[in-house]
C-alpha cells in the first residue's frame, strides 16, 4: 500500500492500531528482540550506538529542555522527601535550600558516582532511609562548612 496516498485519518488509524498491535503482543515482541539482541550482540549495539548519535544530534535542543526540566522535577522530589526546610533554622524558600552530605565527603562521592544526575542518587539514599544527606538552606550549609573545615583550600582563611 502506498503510504503517500493515504488521508490524515487514515494514517491516523494505522497507527492506534499498530499501537493497539504492540500494546496486545509487547511480550512477544519484547522477547523478539532481546533473542535478536542476543544473537547479534555487536551489529545491534553499532546500530544502537549510531541510531542514538543521530537521534541526539537531531532533538539536541528538544533533549536539552527534556534534560533541565527532569533534573528541576528531582531536585523538587528531593527537596519534598526531605522535609521542604533547612533543618537548622527552618528556611523554607527552595531556591536557597541545598543538599547537604552530613558527614562531609560530597566531592569524593561526586568522583565515585560520576553521575551527572546527582538528585536522583540523594532520591535513593533518602528512601532507602541512608542518613547520608540533609537540607540546609545556603547560609547553614556554608556555616557548617566553614565550623567543620569543609571548605576548599581557595577559600580557607577567608
Amino acid at each position: 500500500m502506498d503510504m503517500t496516498k493515504l488521508t490524515t485519518k487514515q494514517l491516523e488509524k494505522k497507527r492506534n492500531d499498530g499501537k493497539i498491535y504492540y500494546k496486545n503482543n509487547k511480550e512477544r515482541i519484547d522477547e523478539k528482540h532481546r533473542e535478536y539482541y542476543k544473537k547479534n550482540k555487536s551489529k545491534a549495539k553499532q546500530y544502537y550506538i549510531k541510531y542514538n548519535k543521530e537521534y541526539y544530534s537531531k532533538n539536541k535542543e528538544r533533549m536539552r529542555i527534556y534534560a533541565k526540566k527532569h533534573q528541576r522535577d528531582n531536585r523538587k522530589k528531593l527537596i519534598i522527601l526531605m522535609g521542604g526546610k533547612c533543618v537548622k533554622c527552618g528556611f523554607a524558600d527552595e531556591r536557597a535550600l541545598q543538599i547537604d552530605h552530613i558527614k562531609g565527603g560530597g566531592y569524593k562521592e561526586r568522583q565515585a558516582n560520576p553521575s551527572k544526575n546527582f538528585n536522583m542518587l540523594a532520591i535513593r539514599s533518602v528512601q532507602k532511609g541512608e542518613g547520608k544527606f540533609q537540607l540546609l538552606c545556603a547560609n547553614c550549609n556554608w556555616i557548617k562548612r566553614n565550623e567543620n573545615d569543609e571548605n576548599r583550600k581557595v577559600f580557607k582563611g577567608l
